[in-house]
């Protein structure tokens, strides 16, 4: 029994040492760096979900930066840019909103959204108010993947619309293909960024 006991002292001793020759203060322990979230695998871009599951996205091409803004009010309307379509609903908003639709190439191709409230808009809004919940009327988001670097065009059936906040993927969405056959199609009940991408182990060539 003591030899045991003797044992796990020494292993524990041992711990705070090495832990104390990594770190820049003594007795102190340093913790390990995190782990990128974006890496390149098999030379794409690959993304890695909260439950560790990787995401290939496509790299665009053209510019790497466009945004366009529109008013949209409770009549509801679309906004258009680089193979991306964010169609509002009608009363989605409770007046003239400020839509903007930011579309990045690089390193993936990434949609950042955003709504602000116009001062004076709608019963009880106050101008210059971000909105961010559209959960009792969903915006729909058609993203196209022909703007991929690749030349040959995917089965757009096995990309799905990701939910991503600083190059993780936090949320899968239910996914449809474009009628056009070259995107793909999601509801979103909140703003953020998103990019099509395709499970890492699916073969989409």
């Amino acid at each position: 029994m003591e030899r045991r006991w003797l044992k796990h002292l020494a292993m524990a001793a041992m711990a705070v040492g090495l832990g104390a020759a990594c770190s820049d203060r003594p007795g102190s322990i340093t913790a390990l760096p995190p782990q990128p979230r974006l890496a390149y695998l098999n030379g794409y871009v690959a993304l890695t979900g909260t439950d560790g599951k990787q995401w290939i996205v496509l790299t665009g091409v053209g510019k790497d930066i466009e945004t366009k803004s529109a008013v949209i009010d409770r009549d509801g309307g679309d906004i258009k840019l680089s193979g991306t379509t964010v169609s509002v609903p009608r009363n989605a908003v409770g007046g003239p909103t400020l839509f903007t639709v930011t579309v990045l190439t690089q390193p993936y191709i990434k949609v950042q959204l955003s709504a602000v409230t116009v001062s004076g808009s709608g019963r009880g809004n106050k101008g210059g108010q971000e909105l961010h919940d559209f959960s009792k009327t969903p915006i729909t988001l058609t993203m196209s993947i022909l703007r991929g670097a690749k030349k040959n065009l995917p089965d757009p059936s096995l990309f799905k619309m990701l939910y991503v906040v600083n190059d993780q993927v936090e949320e899968v969405l239910q996914t449809t293909v474009a009628y056009t056959r070259d995107g793909v199609v999601a509801k979103l009940y909140h703003f953020s960024d998103y990019t099509p991408g395709v499970p890492a182990d699916v073969n989409m060539w």
